[in-house]
């Protein structure tokens, strides 16, 4: 789903229908509004019911954002929503007001949907609202009342102020909830059409998004499972398709956007595509599915300062984890910040190590990535691994007990010592990083006897 929305309730009024939003609206000609509901309800009650949401906030919604139907945008497109954007590739141009980067509005035309009728409007409208965790708020397992579900939309889907209150406002005043919510007074959880002892109850799900970039390689297992359209179980007619029905192998990169957890059974989902654009299409897929790199979390107490030549964003968790992540700050390269935990993170791709700071200064903590780091003490950070690479006994690095310059005394030994004089795949059992040089050493199993060497000795 691909939807900015600018929601000038007022001008978007002007621009496309004769009726003015907002309290003007709730005094439009009765005939119009009589229709409104009379034409569209049956629609919007099924919809509701299918993806678990008030039906009465989906008509005042659409009745708000349309002018009760009578917008051009509503008339050409069949578009309730003002939805930006292509739906199977058909939109319409039209003349919109957006802010400039001075916060100051301009006229300019945009692109809107354009749907073959009303059903695929609200349709799309609801999996917006359901593919979406800051819309938690309209699903019905999560609000107790279509007024809370409409409230729920103000700041998120709106920013004026008074916008759930106009929904409230329209449902109460022509009776929405008892004419498209009256079917389910029996059934809070939607998406039962049979009733009774066979009815299905949808998984409660909870919602966590992440930065979209974030890219993981699926697990040699992957063709066990299936990829779906929405969380298996979260919806009545969830369907699923095969991996081998797309272009796509255990090569091809992933891109996560967000993680499902399901509260019963507490088992986790991953939102992919396998593009690295936003609007690729999206699946669902379990998480055993996904190959995330094993982290190793440390504590640790030390003052860093800030490289401005790095990526100097803060995020909530470390990227690529199996929490996923984004962001909610940026550092700042004129101060010091203190680490309180660290975490070193094996690619899966290259087996190199890949470091995070936890940092806390004041309200700011988070995750920082430690290229973006200038002055760090003299740590080996080390994580098990299990993993084989050949080594070149040509190199002129040579082999050592510890990390060379982690303990004074350290035993040196060279290739021929050990009679290596040939290429030998060796075993790899633990990984060392050293802080100050950001050097990656490896552990290997010689003889019975563990051996420290420089990652570059490696072919």
């Amino acid at each position: 789903m691909n939807k900015q929305v600018t929601h000038l309730l007022t001008m978007v009024g002007i621009l496309f229908g004769s009726i003015v939003f907002g309290e003007n609206s709730v005094h439009a000609d009765a005939t119009i509004q009589n229709n409104f509901i009379n034409n569209y309800s049956n629609d919007v009650k099924k919809v509701s019911n299918k993806y678990n949401l008030y039906g009465s906030v989906m008509l005042s919604q659409a009745a708000i954002e349309s002018g009760w139907g009578q917008s051009q945008l509503t008339t050409q497109a069949n578009n309730f929503f003002g939805i930006k954007g292509a739906y199977n590739g058909s939109s319409v141009a039209m003349p919109t007001t957006e802010y400039d980067e001075n916060g100051k509005l301009y006229s300019t035309n945009a692109n809107f949907k354009k749907y073959p009728s009303d059903y695929e409007s609200f349709v799309d409208n609801a999996e917006l609202l359901r593919n979406n965790p800051i819309y938690s708020g309209t699903w019905k397992e999560n609000s107790n009342t279509y007024s809370l579900a409409a409230q729920a939309l103000t700041g998120t889907y709106a920013t004026d102020p008074n916008y759930g209150n106009t929904i409230v406002s329209v449902i109460e005043q022509y009776g929405l909830d008892k004419i498209v919510d009256a079917s389910d007074t029996n059934n809070n959880l939607g998406n039962n059409i049979s009733g009774g002892n066979d009815a299905f109850v949808p998984a409660s799900v909870k919602y966590y998004a992440g930065d979209a970039n974030e890219s993981i390689p699926l697990s040699k297992q992957y063709n066990k499972y299936y990829l779906y359209n929405h969380v298996k179980g979260a919806y009545k007619n969830v369907t699923k398709t095969k991996f081998s029905k797309l272009n796509v192998n255990a090569k091809t990169p992933v891109y996560l956007d967000m993680r499902g957890v399901k509260t019963k059974s507490n088992t986790t989902w991953y939102r992919i595509r396998f593009s690295n654009n936003k609007n690729a299409k999206k699946y669902w897929v379990y998480k055993d599915a996904l190959s995330f790199s094993p982290i190793t979390y440390k504590k640790t107490t030390q003052t860093i300062t800030i490289n401005p030549q790095a990526d100097l964003n803060i995020y909530n968790h470390v990227y690529n984890s199996n929490y996923l992540a984004k962001k909610t700050g940026k550092l700042n390269i004129n101060q010091k910040y203190v680490v309180n935990d660290l975490a070193i993170q094996i690619d899966s791709q290259n087996q190199q190590p890949i470091v995070w700071y936890r940092i806390v200064n004041g309200k700011t903590t988070g995750w920082i990535n430690s290229e973006a780091v200038n002055q760090v003490m003299k740590n080996v950070i080390y994580a098990p691994v299990d993993f084989s690479k050949t080594i070149n006994p040509a190199t002129k690095y040579k082999l050592y007990n510890h990390i060379k310059g982690s303990y004074p005394n350290i035993k040196t030994y060279s290739m021929s010592q050990l009679n290596l004089t040939n290429r030998l795949t060796v075993k790899i059992n633990l990984v060392g990083y050293k802080e100050d040089t950001k050097t990656t050493w490896y552990r290997i199993n010689l003889n019975n006897r563990n051996y420290w060497v420089y990652s570059k000795a490696f072919i």
